[in-house]
C-alpha cells in the first residue's frame, strides 16, 4: 500500500517533547510551592483580623479602634511578621532555584542541532575521503531516517548530499554500503515526485547501477547454497541484501512516474527483471528476492500493459516497447510454480500466479485472439501445472478446515482457496484461448511431440 505524500511526516522526536513535559512540570510545581508558601504565611494574622472582623460587623470605626488596642500584642505581631517573611523568603529561594532547573532544560532544548544541522553533518562524512566504512554506513543510515520528511528528502541535493549517495551504488563499493544507499534513495523517492525527478534528472546512472545490484545479488543468492567460508557467506548474504533494496528502491520510483518507467525500459530494466527471475527459477535462491522481483514484474504489467503489447502482433522476439519477453516471462512463472509438492512458498507461487493473470490480461487489452500469453501458457504445459496446485491446495484447505481450531499448524485455510480461485482463473482463460485455436485436438498437437498438458521440462526454459 502506498501512502499519500502528506501522510508521511515525521513527528517531533521524542526527546523534544520530553524536554517540555518536564519543563513545564516543573515549572508549574514551582508555581504551585510558592503559592502554598505565601498562603501559609499569611495565614495566621489573616485569621485573626478576619475572624475578629467577623465579631465586630456593623460597629463604627472607635469600636473597631477600641477593639485593636485592647486585643492587640505586640510581641506576638513581632513574631507573627517574622515568620512570615522568613517563609516567603524560603519560598522564593526555592522557586527561583525551579526556575534556574527549567532556565537549563529550555538552553539545552535550544542548543540541540536541527535536522538540517544533522544532515549537513551527515553530507560531510559522505565527501570526506579519510571517512572510515563504518562511519560512512552510520552516515547513510543517519541521512536515510532523516530524509522520511519529504521537505529534508527535497533538500539532499541542494545540501550536495544526493550524488555522494548515489556514487554509493558504485561496484567498488561493499555490499553492504550498497545497500544502505538504495535504501536511502528509496525512503526520499517514496511518494515525492520532486525527488524522483532530481534523482533521475541530475543522476540518470542511478538505474543502470540499481540494475547491477540485481544481477549481482541474483548471482550471490543462487550460489549461497554451495559450500564455502564465512566470509563468502556473509560477503553473499550482503549482496543478496543490496538486491533486496535495489528492488525496493526501484518500486518507489518506478509505481507513480511514467517517465520513470520510460528511462526503466530504455535501460533494458525489465529484461534485467527477467534474467532475475529465470536464474532464480533454475538455480534457486532467496525466496524473499523472487518475491519482490515477482511483485515488481506485475506491477509493470498492470501499469504498462498496453506499451508491453504494442508490437506483440507483429510477433517480435521482444514483444513490446518496453522489452519485455512474454514466453521467458510465462516459463519463468510456470517454473516457479512447477516444484515439489509441499516444498513450495505460498506466497511466492500467488504472485507468480498473479504474474501469468497479468500477462492474459495484456494480452486481452489488444484483443488478441487467441490470447497470445494463453496460448504461450498451454505450450509450456502450464495447465497441468496450475491444475495440479489447485487440486493440492484444495486438499490442504478442506484438511485446515476440518482440523479444531488452533491445532491447525498449516496454511490459512481462507489463502489456500484464495489461491485455488486464482488458479481456476488461469485455467479457464487458457482453456478458452485453447477453444479459440481450434479446440482441443489441435492445442493439444500444438504442444509438440504429443507431450500433451505434462509439465514443462527445465531444460527448455
Amino acid at each position: 500500500m502506498w501512502r499519500p505524500a502528506s501522510s508521511r511526516r515525521r513527528p517531533c522526536s521524542p526527546h523534544r517533547l520530553l524536554l517540555v513535559a518536564l519543563a513545564a512540570s516543573l515549572l508549574s510545581a514551582g508555581c504551585s510551592a510558592a503559592g502554598k508558601d505565601k498562603e501559609n504565611s499569611t495565614a495566621g494574622p489573616a485569621a485573626v483580623v478576619t475572624g475578629g472582623a467577623a465579631t465586630l460587623q456593623g460597629k463604627g470605626e472607635q469600636d473597631l479602634l477600641k477593639w485593636a488596642l485592647s486585643h492587640s500584642d505586640p510581641e506576638a505581631l513581632r513574631a507573627a511578621a517574622a515568620a512570615a517573611r522568613k517563609a516567603a523568603d524560603a519560598g522564593s529561594s526555592e522557586f527561583a532555584e525551579k526556575q534556574q532547573r527549567v532556565q537549563a532544560l529550555l538552553d539545552a532544548m535550544k542548543g540541540e542541532p536541527t535536522e538540517a544541522e544533522l544532515m549537513q553533518e551527515a553530507v560531510a562524512i559522505l565527501h570526506n575521503a579519510s571517512s572510515t566504512r563504518q562511519q560512512q554506513g552510520n552516515a547513510l543510515e543517519a541521512l536515510r531516517y532523516l530524509v522520511e520528511p519529504i521537505d529534508n528528502a527535497n533538500n539532499l541535493q541542494g545540501m550536495g548530499g544526493l550524488a555522494p549517495v548515489v556514487a554509493f551504488l558504485g561496484r567498488q563499493q561493499p555490499p553492504a554500503l550498497q545497500a544502505r544507499a538504495a535504501h536511502l534513495l528509496g525512503t526520499a523517492a517514496s511518494n515525492n515526485n520532486v525527488f524522483q525527478e532530481q534523482l533521475l534528472g541530475d543522476h540518470p546512472e542511478a538505474l543502470p547501477m540499481l540494475l547491477h545490484l540485481l544481477s549481482a545479488g541474483s548471482s550471490a543468492s543462487a550460489s549461497s547454497s554451495s559450500a564455502g567460508s564465512e566470509g563468502d557467506e556473509q560477503q553473499q548474504a550482503a549482496a543478496e541484501e543490496a538486491a533486496v533494496r535495489a528492488l525496493y528502491c526501484l518500486s518507489t520510483i518506478l509505481r507513480l512516474s511514467a517517465p520513470a518507467r520510460s528511462a526503466f525500459y530504455e535501460v533494458s530494466g525489465l529484461p534485467a527483471l527477467q534474467a532475475l527471475l529465470a536464474a532464480s527459477a533454475a538455480q534457486g535462491g532467496s525466496l524473499r528476492l523472487k518475491r519482490k522481483a515477482l511483485t515488481l514484474l506485475e506491477d509493470l504489467l498492470q501499469l504498462d500493459s498496453a506499451a508491453q503489447q504494442s508490437t506483440a502482433q507483429e510477433g517480435a522476439a521482444q514483444e513490446g516497447a518496453i522489452g519485455l519477453d512474454q514466453r521467458a516471462a510465462v516459463a519463468a512463472a510456470l517454473q516457479l510454480l512447477d516444484v515439489t509438492e509441499g516444498e513450495g512458498d505460498t506466497d511466492m507461487q500467488e504472485k507468480a500466479l498473479l504474474v501469468l493473470l497479468a500477462l492474459l490480461d495484456a494480452s486481452d487489452q489488444v484483443q488478441q485472439q487467441p490470447s497470445r500469453a494463453a496460448m504461450q501458457i498451454a505450450e509450456a504445459g502450464g495447465e497441468a501445472i496450475v491444475q495440479r496446485l489447485e487440486e493440492a491446495w484444495r486438499r490442504d484447505a478442506e484438511a485446515a478446515g476440518a482440523s479444531a481450531a488452533g491445532e491447525n499448524e498449516g496454511e490459512d485455510p481462507s489463502f489456500l482457496l484464495e489461491l485455488v480461485a486464482l488458479c481456476r482463473r488461469v485455467r479457464q482463460r487458457v482453456a478458452a484461448a485453447r477453444e479459440q485455436a481450434g479446440g482441443t485436438a489441435h492445442a493439444a498437437g500444438s504442444l509438440g511431440g504429443g507431450r500433451g498438458g505434462a509439465p514443462h521440462d527445465s531444460s527448455e526454459l
